[in-house]
């Protein structure tokens, strides 16, 4: 059975290849994304797609809150960008076995 509803999110850990001296790290980025319609999909969807950034901590480790302004600064980082488009194209693309 098909469940319609009005919001469909979903959230996921994503995996991000960030730089550093002499290579990269990866970390961690649990975001809350929204299932878009096929036609909101184009260029700048992240914007739309992602409702917010949980579990974030600063330097010292402690929480930081996912605001509007810190969210957008996220998005601004090009391995971000392409690690989150990476991945929801992945999700979206996945069908149940045997199809």
């Amino acid at each position: 059975m098909f469940k319609i509803v009005e919001t469909r999110t979903f959230t996921h850990d994503v995996k991000i290849m960030l730089p550093v001296d002499g290579g990269f790290v990866e970390e961690t980025l649990n975001t809350t994304f929204n299932y878009l319609p096929a036609d909101e999909l184009g260029p700048g969807f992240l914007e739309k797609a992602v409702v917010r950034f949980n579990n974030l901590v600063d330097d010292n480790e402690q929480p930081v809150t996912c605001t509007d302004e810190l969210r957008a600064k996220i998005l601004a980082s090009p391995n971000v960008v392409h690690g989150l488009t990476d991945y929801y194209s992945r999700v979206i693309q996945k069908v149940a076995p045997g199809n």
